[in-house]
């Protein structure tokens, strides 16, 4: 999945992540781990964007889905 301004997003099942490169598919960033507390991740295998740029993950095994709030606040800082 990638966004607006061509950063790519990819679901890490395995280490509960989700890894940021950018349009030339450079390593920028990663957030996530493996946890049900906020701010963790359980097996992410979806990825969609909404209008206001929040990044939603949906889990493999869970029927919720997990947002990432304030995503452009996040994303921002995680890319700098």
């Amino acid at each position: 999945m990638s966004d607006d301004e061509g950063y790519i997003y990819v679901a890490d099942k395995l280490r509960c992540v989700v890894i940021i490169f950018d349009k030339e598919f450079r390593f920028q960033n990663e957030f996530g781990h493996r946890s049900l507390r906020p701010g963790g991740l359980i097996a992410p295998n979806d990825l969609e964007v909404d209008t206001q740029g929040r990044i939603y993950v949906k889990p493999d095994e869970k029927k919720r889905d997990q947002c990432v709030p304030d995503n452009l606040q996040v994303i921002e800082m995680l890319r700098a």
